[in-house]
């Protein structure tokens, strides 16, 4: 399951024709025909990024066979073999028509104008600081990700803090007084122990969680459901600036986007990934921490939930999660001997 070991194939690819690719208009309006060679691998995959659905595995079979300039320039021209119904060729057209619309060349330079704003980077699967663990993700993993804070200075072929051994804590938004203190403290006990802590930076378990690593100079990353421009709760501009000075704020979801309840979805198996397990704190019988749960399982992680009262809805989700086979856990060491067997193959 992990790849840390692994020596990831490199494709050639510079950084991105900042200041303007050349404009791609193979199979525009006009019918005229451009060469896409000035655009990289990376620069193809911040344009697929702004219009290609999670999960679209069409896509993801053309960008492992044949790369992501001809993945694109194949979308451009209306060439993208392969659709087997007529959705498939619905969604291609709807990609292809808003390429068309907003200009490949436009959106790759808007992006990374935006990017260099906020002193973030681009992350694709030709970097070392690609998280190996969002290759389980097969069909559904990004095609890029934006970094901001420690990783974000790095070279190429530094690892990075996204290929540290971690563990996710999250949990409900509308945490209680129990669940916000148990959150951090477990999560400064668990940086003290070498993981890093991995959440979504909503309210409740989420905050109580990064919090709980910053406050022992542990290393905690925020998942974002938005742009990496973009802050989302408001409320958390403080705690995403910290997070960024001592951490890596992370998203699959190109500067400018702003979160949506698909986005929020998607993101949550992001969190799942990049654990090596995942602790809900509190829960309801049906919150995101739930969905997060559902593709750690998938994935192989150790699901782990924390008791709290019986008279809690709140804790409903975790007694139910108990109930169903997930680890019952109360304290960093407990986490730790139910990752072990997880831990050792990524050491």
């Amino acid at each position: 399951m992990d790849h840390r070991g692994s020596q990831r194939p490199r494709h050639p690819h510079g950084r991105v024709c900042g200041g303007g690719c050349e404009p791609a208009r193979s199979g525009t309006a006009g019918g005229a025909v451009t060469s896409l060679s000035r655009f990289t691998e990376e620069s193809a995959r911040i344009a697929l990024a702004h219009v290609v659905v999670v999960g679209d595995r069409l896509v993801h079979h053309w960008l492992q066979a044949h790369g992501a300039v001809e993945t694109l320039s194949a979308l451009l021209g209306g060439s993208l073999a392969g659709a087997r119904s007529v959705r498939d060729e619905r969604r291609l057209a709807r990609y292809r028509q808003r390429l068309l619309a907003e200009e490949p060349s436009r959106l790759i330079d808007l992006a990374l104008s935006r990017t260099a704003q906020v002193q973030a980077r681009v992350v694709t699967p030709a970097s070392a600081q690609w998280p190996a663990n969002f290759d389980d993700l097969h069909e559904r993993a990004p095609l890029a990700v934006w970094i901001r804070g420690r990783d974000a200075e790095l070279s190429d072929d530094s690892l990075g803090v996204l290929n540290s051994p971690m563990v996710a804590v999250v949990g409900a938004r509308a945490a209680t007084h129990y669940g916000s203190t148990i959150a951090f403290d477990l999560s400064a006990s668990l940086t003290q122990r070498g993981l890093a802590v991995v959440s979504g930076g909503a309210y409740g378990i989420d905050a109580a969680a990064h919090r709980g690593a910053l406050a022992v100079g542990g290393l905690t990353i925020a998942v974002m459901a938005s742009g990496i421009d973009q802050t989302y709760p408001a409320g958390h501009t403080s705690l995403f600036e910290t997070i960024a000075a001592h951490g890596v704020l992370v998203t699959e979801l190109p500067p400018g986007a702003t979160p949506t309840r698909q986005g929020f979805l998607a993101r949550n198996r992001l969190i799942a990934a990049l654990g090596l397990g995942v602790v809900v704190v509190e829960a309801a019988a049906r919150s995101g921490a739930i969905s997060t749960v559902g593709r750690a399982d998938e994935l192989g992680r150790e699901v782990m939930a924390v008791p709290g009262p019986v008279t809690s809805m709140l804790s409903a989700g975790t007694h139910a999660l108990i109930r169903d086979g997930a680890v019952l856990v109360t304290s960093a060491d407990e986490v730790v001997e139910a990752m072990a067997p997880l831990l050792s193959v990524a050491a």
